[in-house]
């Protein structure tokens, strides 16, 4: 038997989109957030991609305290299920909210009990202010500028590059 799921986690839920938002902001503010705002997209009113989640954290570095904002997004998952005698996949926000929940959960308890920092753990979710190629500054993430301009990296730290290991 694996260990890792084969099938959509949480396909089952019957726990309304809407729940699970609000048990994300209760989990965050217990975790000791300082602000959360979902915000609803162009996207995300046409159904195509899931609300979009950012919050702020406090964190300790290098003993002084700092506000890191944090953004997450999860996948729109789309599920097979039957609709007026035949089988239709459709979007479920209710399994992908459910997803970005337990996701988040596990990488706050690994903050909470040692595992990693809030930085390690949600290091390419932090959001950063950098011009774009216009030089239009925009709101984007690490994780993103990591992705889409690795080359932005040389500019702060001019050693960087990514090595890929062979096999």
């Amino acid at each position: 038997m694996g260990h890792l799921a084969k099938e959509i986690p949480y396909r089952d839920t019957r726990i309304p989109a809407s729940a699970t938002m609000q048990h994300i902001a209760e989990m965050l503010k217990e975790f000791g957030a300082s602000a959360l705002r979902w915000t609803e997209t162009a996207d995300s009113m046409r159904g195509v991609t899931c609300p979009l989640l950012e919050f702020i954290l406090d964190y300790e570095w290098n003993g002084v305290q700092h506000k890191i904002g944090i953004r997450l997004q999860a996948p729109l998952l789309a599920m097979k299920r039957r609709q007026n005698g035949r089988t239709v996949t459709a979007p479920n926000l209710n399994v992908s909210l459910r997803l970005l929940y337990w996701y988040l959960k596990a990488r706050l308890e690994a903050t909470r009990f040692g595992l990693e920092d809030v930085m390690e753990s949600l290091m390419s979710k932090v959001i950063v202010s950098l011009p774009d190629a216009l030089g239009v500054t925009r709101s984007t993430t690490l994780g993103q500028v990591f992705r889409e301009r690795p080359q932005a990296f040389t500019q702060i730290l001019p050693s960087f590059e990514i090595r890929m290991l062979e096999a």
